[in-house]
């Protein structure tokens, strides 16, 4: 029996501070296979030498009020991705001035279209949300090369798997 999938946006090219912290609600009910967030920001007028958009963000945590279900930096999603999807993701690095630069970021927490039981069932927590931390100029401010101020945004998503056959006994 083929799942069926969709993917809505949580958020889409929401402008962010150049710095912060935000929570997002997962207000979805049906059990995710996985998150995806789009970062990207413009490189500015003169060059943007030797700093990632990876290095950007600072941590994606998944939490239920107080409890912390998943807390991963930049560094250990991307490692998290390569192991689970076998496969580099997009990160778009373009030193180029006034280039964008993307870096796309997916949380595993099932096993896609293979198993239905794997997956993140948002029906079991009270208050389940997405927070990312991020800071523009962790490698280089602006004034040195950096990204341009105020450029800085993110596109988040899910797949979420639609008339789930059974409910997910408990996720990645």
């Amino acid at each position: 029996m083929a799942l069926k999938l969709r993917q809505p946006y949580l958020r889409r090219n929401l402008l962010l501070a150049d710095t912060g912290v935000m929570p997002f609600p997962i207000n979805i009910e049906d059990p995710i296979v996985d998150f995806y967030i789009d970062l990207y920001a413009t490189n500015n007028g003169r060059y943007n030498c030797r700093n990632p958009m990876k290095k950007v963000l600072n941590k994606i945590e998944i939490v239920d009020g107080s409890d912390v279900l998943f807390s991963l930096d930049s560094e250990e999603i991307l490692a998290l991705d390569f192991y689970h999807y076998k496969e580099s993701l997009h990160m778009g690095i373009d030193e180029r001035a006034n280039i964008v630069q993307h870096c796309d970021f997916n949380i595993p927490l099932g096993l896609g279209r293979v198993d239905p039981t794997v997956a993140f069932d948002p029906g079991r927590f009270s208050n389940p949300q997405l927070v990312l931390d991020w800071d523009l100029d962790n490698v280089t401010p602006w004034a040195e090369g950096g990204f341009v101020d105020g450029t800085l945004h993110a596109t988040i998503m899910a797949d979420v798997i639609d008339e789930a056959p059974v409910k997910p006994s408990g996720y990645l």
